[in-house]
């Protein structure tokens, strides 16, 4: 049960409280600032209301304002704050394995990078604190960039807007995925999504069921699949700032994100990783063919952000 500050009525759910509230003439954010005003920690400004969940676990307006209070504030300070996160996020949504950075990023806690500066590595703190592994810790890997042999890279039928490769390349009819390797004993048995902006949400929104099946169907031929968007994961994360996405679509960046973490979290053969630009959609799809099972034990777009990959 809820209750109304105002009239003290109570309600059985936070939708029945939201409706009620605008019988006072009073918005729904105006409530929540007035009667549980929570402050950005780097500038004292009231926190922006968007949804009641987003206000209670939002401590700054930024990204911006968060980065500039970690760099001003005592490091233990800021390590405790980003351990608590973690701990927070991995209460609330049951996790059993450590987060990816997608999904960090996506849901506005510190990249895998940043943690590393504030709370030592990464892998060895989730290692101790209750998360079993997923992947690797990736800090002694080493990817070779070239392997000598005559496999070309496979291309599917319905593939619109092909790669251009270094190597050789043949149209043939996949049960799954854009391209995949001539040789998949060499490439761990991926297979590779290739999404422009526009296709990744698309996918993402009303495509989704389709793409569960073909990850399951994936799964069940013991292969992996890769998402490679040809945009970086900052632009895509603020999609809804781009005119030509935002005229074309009624979706936010939260609701497809949200899809992608559901997605990473409920199917282990699947990996969302994103590049600047078709040239590197090929380089990095080249790469990752050539070395063995990289997609099934690392984390694609940590490699990648640490410009391994």
């Amino acid at each position: 049960m809820v209750n109304c500050k105002f009239c003290a009525k109570s309600f059985d759910s936070d939708k029945s409280l939201h409706a009620h509230i605008k019988s006072h003439k009073i918005s729904i954010s105006d409530y929540y600032h007035h009667y549980y005003p929570r402050k950005d920690l780097l500038t004292g400004e009231i926190i922006d209301f968007k949804n009641k969940e987003q206000y209670f676990e939002s401590d700054f307006n930024s990204k911006i304002n968060f980065k500039k209070w970690a760099k001003s504030s005592d490091p233990k300070i800021v390590g405790d704050y980003c351990k608590n996160l973690l701990q927070k996020r991995k209460e609330k949504k049951k996790s059993i394995y450590p987060f990816s950075q997608v999904e960090l990023k996506s849901s506005g806690i510190p990249s895998i990078n940043f943690l590393k500066t504030v709370i030592g590595d990464y892998y060895d703190y989730c290692e101790n604190n209750g998360f079993e592994q997923k992947f690797l810790n990736p800090k002694n890997l080493k990817l070779i960039d070239f392997i000598k042999d005559d496999y070309c890279i496979y291309v599917d039928t319905r593939e619109q807007k092909p790669l251009e490769f270094s190597r050789l390349t043949q149209v043939k009819k996949l049960d799954f995925g854009d391209y995949c390797f001539g040789n998949l004993e060499i490439s761990g048995n991926t297979f590779i999504e290739r999404k422009s902006l526009k296709d990744f949400i698309g996918t993402l929104a009303a495509g989704y069921e389709r793409f569960c099946r073909e990850i399951e169907r994936a799964a069940e031929n013991n292969s992996s699949i890769v998402v490679v968007v040809e945009n970086d994961l900052a632009t895509c994360l603020r999609f809804n700032y781009l005119p030509y996405i935002a005229r074309n679509t009624k979706v936010n960046p939260d609701f497809i994100f949200h899809k992608v973490r559901s997605l990473i979290t409920t199917y282990k053969n699947v990996q969302f990783l994103f590049v600047d630009g078709r040239d590197e959609c090929a380089r990095v799809i080249e790469k990752i063919f050539i070395n063995k099972d990289v997609s099934l034990n690392y984390d694609l777009q940590l490699l990648y952000d640490i410009e391994k990959l």
